[in-house]
């Protein structure tokens, strides 16, 4: 489990990292989508680290799902200027989302199985 966690947090560190450097990679134009983006890219990789110095304490992964899933809709609530920017934006939002649902049923399956 706390392998599992740690490989799955380390991903959406990456990820993270990305949305960071996104809006200087593909050269947003609307500040908009550029800080939402290095405001989520911190968020993610914060709660990331979190998860990965703590892998048995499954919020942050939770916390990072529903990140993701604003990252998945944020092209259609703020105006996305380019093809690339929503793209980058709903497959990053999909990744996290889908690694932080897996790395928190890890914990919960973990606890399920473990009583503590």
């Amino acid at each position: 489990m706390k392998s599992k966690a740690r490989t799955l947090s380390g991903i959406n560190i990456l990820a993270g990292i990305w949305l960071i450097i996104a809006p200087f990679v593909l050269n947003y134009d609307a500040m908009g989508n550029a800080w939402l983006e290095v405001v989520f890219g911190v968020i993610v990789a914060a709660l990331g680290i979190m998860r990965l110095f703590a892998p048995r304490v499954a919020w942050p992964s939770w916390a990072n799902m529903l990140v993701g899933l604003l990252l998945i809709v944020a092209p259609w609530v703020i105006y996305s200027t380019t093809v690339a920017v929503r793209w980058s934006e709903v497959v990053v939002g999909i990744i996290v989302a889908a690694l932080a649902w897996e790395s928190a049923a890890a914990t919960s399956n973990y606890h399920s199985h473990h009583h503590v």
